[in-house]
């Protein structure tokens, strides 16, 4: 559902051009952190494997510190 409101939010600020730089910075981290929360649920039910887990954050982490950086 979070993935859903998230599109139709992407959507409706590109067509009625409500963007703004704020939300340019928050809205990829928004996406990390849920894209992170769900694999964390994922692995924490056994639904996915660790591995896999450590996979996507450990992904995540390094394109972080590549834009810290």
């Amino acid at each position: 559902m979070a993935a859903v409101t998230d599109v139709i939010d992407g959507a409706l600020a590109r067509t009625l051009r409500l963007g703004t730089q704020v939300g340019a910075y928050l809205d990829p981290i928004a996406d990390k952190c849920l894209l992170s929360g769900v694999f964390l649920a994922l692995g924490a039910t056994g639904s996915v494997p660790w591995w896999c887990v450590a996979v996507v954050l450990g992904r995540d982490i390094y394109i972080l510190l590549g834009w810290w950086r």
